[in-house]
């Protein structure tokens, strides 16, 4: 799926990344939700909290992770 494919290309491109600002460096990095449109999904609105849902969940999950919305908690094919 290109969604999942592009996400972990995002994760990947902030896993090494360090700005060096006022003599310290800090390391930045990504966790993201994705919600795959559907009709499951009635309404802009809906599919943009599940997108949101998603999203924390990544967060809770760590850093570098993706989380599809719909996802069983632990299931690691949407880290990246």
């Amino acid at each position: 799926m290109a969604a999942i494919a592009l996400g972990q290309s995002v994760l990947r491109a902030f896993k090494p990344l360090v700005v060096r600002w006022q003599g310290t460096n800090h390391s930045i990095g990504a966790s993201l939700g994705l919600a795959i449109g559907s009709v499951a999904l009635g309404s802009e609105l809906e599919w943009l909290e599940a997108a949101d849902g998603a999203a924390y969940e990544a967060k809770r999950s760590g850093r570098g992770t993706m989380r599809l919305a719909g996802q069983a908690p632990g299931d690691p094919s949407g880290r990246g």
